[in-house]
């Protein structure tokens, strides 16, 4: 049953005995104004519900659709995904004059992903639900279509509604990150598809324009992405340069929904355009992409490889020198040891994070992620920083 502002009103006086029909208009009207007029009635009045606690019933349940199974024209759908990215809300006018506003989200199930296209009024869910990346929605009474990319998307329509992580609804079964590939895992059968990647942005150059064919600017910022597989160049245009412009050094970058393409020297790189959601990471949030693996500790090292997390104490004061490589470069690296109870391990620190570890003190308990161990001098092993390594320290309270 769709049920109007009205409908809503007295819902919540029923449910709220202690507001009355005139505070409840008047908090449905403020909300409107919030939105700058974007929001129909109907939709500030649920909007309000929802913030009182105030549940609403809600129509005979539906079929839900997987996004795999959706066509162009299908109408009174339900879909549930989780969010992959969601898209700031931009303002244009129509061609006949009138302002509107619309936004846009990617949701993903397992078999697929979809975007689900927000306009005017609807806009304001957005931050009055509290939709972000990560969140599991179901959207009931949605309708398809095919946008101007000719790809499906989805559109709430006047009956349909967003719900965010319904409890009937089980969370491991929507990908949190799709199409998520490691640098190492992007080979050429990944050429034009999109795919979505983290990794920390190095060798960033500076923002640069260039004329387009109808002689508008264009404009291009170009910069290495690399995880503990590889590296890869990335080249982010117009709106998305300006935005990644402002993107920190050694800072993690998610890219959703990134274009893979392959360079005239048949070397792959990845383009983030206008359909490319970009997220700057915090700990936080990589910890829930990329769970923490349990700590290596330093006795515990057998042989050569990668260690995801190395944990130790450092025991000998770091030395920073330059050395030359086989290429002919003259880096830093520091050297230092760590160890634990039972063992100790060199480590050398190379290139940007040879002067942070040079600073280091003995008895700093240190936490170093995506290393290598490998053999050197009398076939020892010791420890090396790959372009991914991130070293962490943890001082005792009271120590500057």
């Amino acid at each position: 049953m769709f049920m109007t502002a009205e409908d809503v009103v007295r819902r919540i006086v029923a449910v709220r005995g202690d507001l009355s029909v005139e505070e409840i208009r008047a908090r449905i009207e403020a909300k409107k104004a919030e939105s700058g007029g974007y929001l129909a009635d109907e939709v500030a009045a649920r909007i309000v519900a929802a913030e009182l606690g105030v549940k609403l019933p809600k129509e005979a349940p539906r079929l839900e659709v997987a996004i795999k199974d959706l066509v162009s024209g299908l109408g009174k759908v339900t879909v549930v995904g989780r969010v992959v990215a969601v898209y700031p809300p931009r303002v244009f006018r129509s061609p006949l004059g009138t302002e509107r506003k619309t936004a846009s989200l990617l949701i993903a199930d397992k078999t697929g992903m979809l975007r689900v296209v927000l306009w005017n009024d609807e806009v304001e869910l957005l931050r009055a639900l509290g939709i972000e990346r990560g969140k599991i929605i179901r959207v009931v009474n949605g309708y398809v279509s095919r946008g101007r990319d000719g790809k499906l998307e989805l559109h709430l329509g006047r009956r349909g509604e967003i719900e965010v992580d319904p409890e009937d609804v089980k969370g491991k079964n929507y990908p949190l990150i799709p199409r998520l590939k490691r640098i190492a895992q992007i080979l050429p059968s990944e050429r034009n598809r999109r795919i979505s990647v983290v990794g920390r942005i190095v060798e960033k150059a500076p923002l640069s324009t260039f004329e387009r064919r109808d002689g508008s600017t264009g404009r291009l910022l170009r910069f290495t992405l690399v995880d503990e597989t590889g590296a890869i160049p990335v080249a982010a245009w117009n709106e998305r340069a300006e935005a990644l412009e402002k993107a920190e050094l050694d800072g993690f970058l998610l890219l959703v929904n990134a274009k893979v393409r392959e360079r005239s020297d048949k070397r792959l790189e990845l383009h983030v355009d206008h359909r490319t959601y970009v997220e700057s990471l915090t700990e936080e949030a990589l910890k829930q992409i990329f769970p923490e693996e349990k700590p290596i500790r330093v006795s515990e090292i057998a042989k050569e490889g990668k260690i995801p997390v190395l944990e130790g104490r450092i025991v000998t004061k770091p030395f920073l020198k330059e050395v030359k490589t086989s290429r002919g470069e003259t880096v830093k690296v520091a050297m230092f040891e760590i160890a634990d109870e039972n063992r100790s391990i060199w480590v050398s620190a190379w290139r940007t994070l040879a002067e942070a570890a040079s600073k280091l003190r003995v008895g700093d308990k240190v936490r170093m992620e995506n290393v290598r161990v490998k053999k050197g001098f009398g076939d020892r092993l010791e420890i090396t920083t790959t372009s991914s390594t991130r070293i962490k320290v943890q001082r005792e309270k009271g120590e500057e």
